[in-house]
């Protein structure tokens, strides 16, 4: 697991957690994520980003209800099998 690097634009108008969002969505979807890859952790992420956690935890709370990542408890957040995650989440639905 490595940290993302990306530039965060204040400037761009879109929120803090829509651009890490963005990124990590778009890192998922071109494979440079592979499934079942560990994410940072909130914490170790924002304090790299040096933005909040909250803003953090907001990015990741979108990429895992829309099927990208989920949380393992005590493990970590996980890049999904976006097929198998997407079928989970609509089951319980």
């Amino acid at each position: 697991m490595s940290m993302f690097t990306f530039n965060i634009d204040t400037h761009s108008g879109v929120h803090i957690y829509t651009q890490i969002y963005q990124y990590i969505r778009h890192e998922i979807e071109s494979g440079s994520l592979a499934c079942h890859s560990k994410l940072p952790s909130t914490r170790g992420l924002a304090a790299h980003l040096q933005v909040s956690r909250n803003t953090v935890d907001m990015a990741y709370g979108q990429l895992m209800d829309e099927g990208y990542i989920e949380a393992m408890p005590k493990r970590g957040y996980f890049v999904c099998d976006i097929a198998h995650c997407r079928r989970r989440k609509n089951f319980r639905l």
